[in-house]
């Protein structure tokens, strides 16, 4: 009995291809999630892509730009659809192998052996319901793999190419979409309130991004140039107004205040404080807000209020500043930002 049951057992013994069934979504985009610690993003890849273009050894994090092996951007959730999915097929082959080894009664002398077997409950495999389609969708100017993204996603996932300029520009356009729904959400909600909380938080979000994808491109910009090697940025250099423009004083000889008229840039102080606040302080207006933004409308202890007209503003300065970088790095000869190298993110300031 029991050698045939090893029989039967050797038979699945050795490497296995499990076939797992994979969750997309109604775009056929895969959830990916970037392994890094202190990232962890969360983005998508058209699956014909991920399994055509990025390589068996190595992917890369669309928001970081962080390398690994390309298993270890499974989800949460796809690790379990995986486990449970291995668990599932060894399970049924296992109870082949017992079904066929299984003999009622055998006598030896005077012992008499009954075996029996009771297959238990095969794991049901519930696959997970995919993600709505995230909202900035990209496609790599080097290779063509499309991803998606919450916000900027500056690195292909299958070459790891930085197009910090194309990024930026999306961004800004899927900004400029949401703050246009913010303003119809009298109209779409039917309770005051909640329209009115609802567009605060797209304007919120919003103003957010706009500054962090300006910092992603900036960075980009300013290690494309020769001045970087002899003065690296330190790590998010670009999300603070002062250390940006000692930067950029020392690469092109000019600073945020000499691109933008005195309005502009008295207002892209504030919004890139109001941004800081948002982030750090969960919105409620402290001491040294008031001192650096020169905003008197409120008192420290008093919640900030972004509207969408705030939001459109720092995108219509960041857009100039942007252009204005970019034309001066071009007189100067500096090669694309679009090449820039992979750099971890957080959002300290």
């Amino acid at each position: 009995m029991f050698d045939d049951l090893l029989r039967q057992l050797k038979k699945i013994e050795g490497t296995q291809h499990v076939p797992i069934q994979m969750s997309i979504d109604d775009q056929a985009y895969l959830d990916r999630r970037c392994p890094a610690e202190e990232c962890g993003a969360a983005f998508k890849v058209l699956l014909d892509d991920w399994k055509e273009k990025v390589p068996d050894d190595q992917a890369w994090c669309a928001i970081c730009g962080e390398m690994d092996d390309p298993h270890d951007f499974n989800t949460p959730d796809q690790v379990r659809q995986i486990r449970d999915q291995a668990i599932a097929h060894v399970s049924g082959q296992l109870d082949q192998a017992f079904r066929a080894a299984r003999k009622l009664t055998t006598h030896a002398g005077f012992i008499t052996m009954t075996w029996s077997y009771k297959p238990g409950a095969r794991p049901m495999v519930v696959l997970a319901e995919a993600a709505p389609l995230m909202s900035q969708l990209s496609a790599c100017e080097a290779c063509g793999c499309r991803y998606a993204s919450v916000g900027a996603a500056f690195f292909c996932p299958a070459c790891g190419h930085n197009s910090a300029r194309t990024t930026f520009t999306g961004a800004l356009a899927t900004v400029l979409g949401l703050m246009d729904l913010a303003d119809r959400m009298p109209s779409i909600l039917d309770d005051r309130d909640a329209a009115a909380d609802a567009a605060r938080h797209l304007a919120e979000d919003s103003l957010v991004r706009v500054w962090s994808s300006f910092q992603r491109l900036a960075e980009a910009t300013y290690a494309a140039h020769p001045a970087s090697s002899a003065t690296p940025a330190r790590r998010n250099a670009f999300q603070n107004l002062e250390a940006s423009d000692a930067l950029w004083r020392g690469a092109i000889g000019k600073t945020y205040s000499d691109f933008l008229l005195p309005d502009e840039h008295r207002d892209l102080v504030r919004l890139v404080q109001a941004r800081h606040i948002l982030v750090h302080q969960d919105g409620i207006v402290d001491a040294d807000y008031v001192a650096k933004s020169g905003d008197t409308r409120y008192a420290v202890g008093q919640r900030l209020v972004v509207a969408s007209v705030e939001v459109r503003r720092l995108a219509e300065l960041t857009e100039k500043l942007a252009a204005a970088i970019a034309g001066h790095q071009g007189g100067r000869g500096s090669r694309c930002a679009a090449d820039g190298g992979a750099m971890r993110t957080d959002d300290q300031w």
